[in-house]
């Protein structure tokens, strides 16, 4: 699956409803908290008071046993804020997008019919040049002709 079909296969209400449904935020980690002081066995993600063990929302690995246990951690809690910012963002490039698309349309469709009066413009003038050749032809004809009759040839 390319980047661009996953992007465009996000379901974007869903993922709204899922973050909309969570624990509100913002969450956090505390490393120093008096509460995980006593509970160092994991890193703790939080969503009130770090000293409330009711707020944990997500704990990762064994603290210490991963360096990236920590990393988790603040991915996690950075999540509740940065999924709605994200799925607002996608909301408003996609908005952008279509907006730039609808005026590529207006711009096509115009470039097209100035093509189609461009050649229509082509084709009277390739019409009257032909017309003036003709013209020129019969001019040059005529003047024979009168030549021909001065001279009693006609």
């Amino acid at each position: 699956m390319t980047t661009e079909a996953i992007v465009t296969d996000l379901d974007l209400d869903a993922i709204e409803m899922r973050a909309a449904g969570a624990t509100p935020g913002p969450w956090a980690t505390d490393p120093d908290s008096a509460w995980r002081r006593c509970h160092e066995a994991h890193e703790y993600v939080y969503a009130t008071d770090p000293t409330d063990r009711a707020g944990i929302v997500a704990l990762t690995g064994i603290k210490g046993e991963h360096v990236r246990n920590a990393r988790d951690a603040a991915f996690i809690a950075h999540a509740r804020t940065d999924v709605p910012a994200l799925v607002a963002e996608v909301r408003r490039l996609r908005a952008e997008l279509a907006e730039v698309n609808g005026r590529c349309d207006q711009t096509a469709a115009a470039r097209d019919r100035y093509k189609r009066e461009r050649d229509t413009e082509r084709a009277v003038a390739d019409q009257l040049r032909q017309d003036l050749r003709e013209a020129d032809d019969n001019y040059g004809a005529l003047q024979q002709h009168i030549a021909d009759i001065r001279n009693g040839d006609a």
